[in-house]
């Protein structure tokens, strides 16, 4: 369903935190369920955090904003579930 809102190729990543991770960086347009006008030159961060039941996280807008916050996000992902 991501890589279907975002048109572009998925890059996933899993890690360890307080739980396990699996994150997913996605570029491309972005087509809101909501909105029928795409974001163009858009960044999707999401996110599954493994705890008792799955956790999501999602950070989506245009790509510049979402990149200056990616470090932040993880960060925060590392800690969920504490």
């Amino acid at each position: 369903r991501w890589a279907g809102q975002m048109g572009g190729e998925p890059r996933v990543e899993a890690f360890q935190g307080v739980h396990p991770v699996t994150l997913v960086d996605l570029e491309g347009s972005y087509s809101s369920d909501f909105d029928p006008e795409p974001i163009p030159e858009a960044r999707m961060l999401v996110a599954i955090v493994e705890t008792d039941r799955p956790w999501f996280f999602k950070l989506v807008g245009p790509a510049c904003t979402v990149s200056g916050w990616r470090q932040e996000f993880v960060e925060m992902l590392k800690g969920a579930g504490k």
